[in-house]
């Protein structure tokens, strides 16, 4: 009769408690933790869509050159020497808020290998780099412009 009784016996121990609240500790410490990294993941994913329409930007201005006035083929930044043609592309744009980005442009000559030696195209990017959390940021477009 002693068996019986002490077998059915039921409820929770402490030690049972005690790592049930563990676990459920460890669990709130951890909410926080995620919720402020994934509100700074979306500050920087308006950072980087804000960063590709400024270089979208400078390319539509860019494509609207024509393709005899395009500067010859090198690195062009802030802080050089820019043709004029390309003044109003390369230069500090807001991105976000309280948050400057620096549009640069590098052009390349591309030549056809069939083409006979002469340039065909050029390589256009428009580079938008930006400071974020210690580190330099940038995102590139890239498009081919050829003569014909």
């Amino acid at each position: 009769m002693i068996k019986f009784i002490i077998y059915q016996e039921k409820g929770i121990s402490l030690i049972e408690i005690a790592v049930a609240m563990l676990i459920l500790c460890l669990v709130g410490l951890c909410i926080p933790n995620m919720l402020l990294q994934g509100n700074k993941n979306t500050i920087t994913f308006g950072y980087i869509q804000e960063a590709v329409n400024q270089a979208y930007t400078g390319m539509e201005l860019l494509k609207s050159i024509p393709y005899n006035n395009l500067p010859p083929a090198g690195a062009y930044a802030i802080g050089g020497a820019i043709p004029v043609v390309l003044s109003p592309i390369i230069k500090s744009v807001s991105i976000g808020t309280n948050r400057l980005a620096d549009r640069s442009v590098v052009i390349k000559d591309i030549d056809d290998p069939d083409g006979g030696g002469t340039q065909d195209y050029k390589e256009v990017n428009v580079i938008v780099t930006w400071p974020e959390r210690g580190r330099q940021l940038n995102k590139t477009l890239t498009s081919y412009m050829s003569p014909r």
